[in-house]
């Protein structure tokens, strides 16, 4: 379309749409039943629900698992709030709240790594800063899990002319177990 649409001219193209969408839609979802009551092992009750074989009701966890997992992920996402945030006049807090949620050889690695850390983040005048939009448990058992976290942030530094550029990283966590502590054993970025 070229040219200056008037109000009354977007209101009757957003009808004339919505009053496309609505009937396919319809279809749509009376197709998607049908085929559904066709299938083998699919069936309507008597009360017109639909009820399909093979699926499995799930049991509520126990309330020792669900505190277990809120546990799991409140640690997942101290350690990945720790891990992206970074300012370059104070590397120390960032490094000492990595470590202290690490373990194993990632916090090993971590360690090795952290003097260039420090030197890079100083030299370039960097500050990362960050926060998680939501983590989710993958798995868990009394030992171990695994939890991916999405984050959101930026980072500014000599590089970008010190003005803010978008940071949005994924991260997959592995946790242990130690004493009353989840801590991270590994920790990668994934897409």
């Amino acid at each position: 379309m070229t040219g200056k649409m008037t109000d009354r001219g977007r209101l009757t193209l957003n009808l004339v749409l919505w009053a496309l969408v609505i009937p396919c839609a319809a279809v749509a979802i009376a197709v998607g039943v049908m085929i559904v009551q066709d299938e083998p092992g699919g069936s309507s009750g008597a009360d017109g629900e639909i009820a399909l074989s093979g699926v499995t009701e799930l049991e509520e966890a126990s309330e020792e698992e669900q505190q277990r997992d809120a546990a799991i992920l409140d640690s997942a996402t101290k350690m990945t709030n720790a891990f992206i945030n970074l300012r370059y006049d104070d590397t120390e807090a960032a490094i000492e709240a990595v470590k202290d949620q690490s373990t194993g050889d990632f916090r090993k690695q971590f360690e090795k790594s952290a003097d260039g850390l420090v030197k890079v983040a100083k030299r370039a005048e960097s500050v990362m800063e960050g926060e998680v939009l939501w983590t989710g448990l993958v798995s868990s058992d009394d030992d171990s899990a695994t939890v991916l976290a999405a984050t959101t942030g930026t980072v500014a530094n000599k590089t970008t002319d010190f003005k803010k550029q978008a940071r949005n990283y994924r991260l997959q966590l592995e946790l242990v177990r130690e004493d009353d502590r989840w801590l991270v054993r590994d920790l990668q970025f994934v897409q």
